[in-house]
């Protein structure tokens, strides 16, 4: 199937969809190592977002482990289902909240409204190498 630009009458390139990303052969996963899961990124980008904004001087590996991304992606992610609008205002508020208390919520509402986030998070984060 060929698509056409709508600003002429050249075709379009085919989209194409990256396969999962493999750390064992990807130069710049090499040597990282995923998170668990998409809430245990969640955790990590708040607290290391706080940290910077605390004024931390963050540098690539100088934490205990490498991980296979900065703070930015994972916000990216977030941004990108936004925009989609497959997250809305009490997703954000949730991912926010409870994000910066590093804890998972209690509320059986937010816990939904937690889980429907994290979900949506998941296969595109397992896409890009972040998560296992």
């Amino acid at each position: 199937m060929t698509l056409i630009s709508q600003n002429s009458s050249r075709p379009c390139p085919e989209p194409s969809f990256r396969p999962l990303a493999d750390p064992q052969n990807d130069k710049w996963l090499r040597g990282t190592q995923p998170f668990a899961d998409a809430e245990t990124a969640w955790f990590w980008c708040l607290e290391t977002s706080e940290a910077a904004h605390s004024g931390a001087r963050l540098r690539a590996g100088m934490g205990s482990v490498a991980r296979p991304c900065e703070p930015v992606d994972i916000q990216n992610v977030v941004l990108r289902l936004v925009r989609q609008q497959l997250l809305n205002t009490s997703h954000l508020r949730a991912l926010s909240m409870y994000g910066k208390q590093q804890l998972r919520p209690k509320n059986r509402d937010h816990q939904m409204i937690w889980q429907q986030a994290m979900n949506r998070m998941t296969p595109i984060l397992q896409r890009k190498g972040i998560i296992q």
